[in-house]
């Protein structure tokens, strides 16, 4: 009975962030997480919360609940915590904090990813990131063209393609964002989906 009371808690969460309900599902997702003790559950649970902190609190907020929520996610799904790392090196950037940037950082170096793969290219990019705020561009240059290379290649998921956009402006490819984001954008209309740049 916990197991099921904890899955609808949870999904109702999710469905309450999707809805524009926030502090709902903030609410939600602290009772999922009292009802288990099972880290992926508690991951994303977690991970939740950080999406609504960053609306209802901080960038910073979001950035420090976002890596407690990488931390829960067990060694054997990297996938999981290489999307949730995402969300807290992005928070920590628009939180201008180099402290929290650097731990998002480290994180995403221990991730072993699949080579080649969306997910390992967008990591070495944010991992790039840190590279070129740390005043080091030179090596920030050929992991993140690789990205921008491929969202300009192939379909990406939609956060992929943000990180690949951010990536581009970075190193000042102008070109290559406007291409990548007007094609996600050319996407979202014609699926009817609901997305944001």
């Amino acid at each position: 009975l916990g197991g099921k009371r904890f899955l609808a808690a949870l999904e109702a969460a999710h469905a309450a962030y999707a809805a524009g309900h926030p502090d709902r599902a903030e609410r939600l997702a602290t009772e999922a997480e009292s009802l288990t003790g099972d880290r992926s559950v508690l991951a994303d649970a977690v991970f939740l919360r950080a999406q609504v902190r960053y609306e209802r609190v901080s960038p910073e907020a979001d950035a420090v609940l976002a890596l407690q929520a990488a931390a829960l996610v067990p060694d054997d799904d990297p996938g999981s915590a290489a999307l949730i790392l995402i969300e807290a090196t992005c928070a920590a950037k628009d939180a201008s904090d180099p402290g929290l940037l650097w731990q998002a950082v480290e994180h995403l170096r221990r991730l072993r990813l699949p080579d080649g793969s969306d997910e390992a290219l967008a990591n070495a990019a944010m991992i790039a990131w840190a590279d070129i705020l740390d005043g080091r561009p030179e090596r920030a240059a050929a992991p993140i063209g690789k990205l921008v290379r491929a969202a300009r290649e192939r379909p990406l998921d939609d956060l992929h393609r943000v990180v690949a956009g951010f990536s581009g402006l970075l190193l000042a490819d102008d070109d290559a964002v406007v291409e990548v984001m007007s094609a996600m954008v050319d996407d979202a209309r014609a699926h009817g989906k609901l997305t944001w740049i």
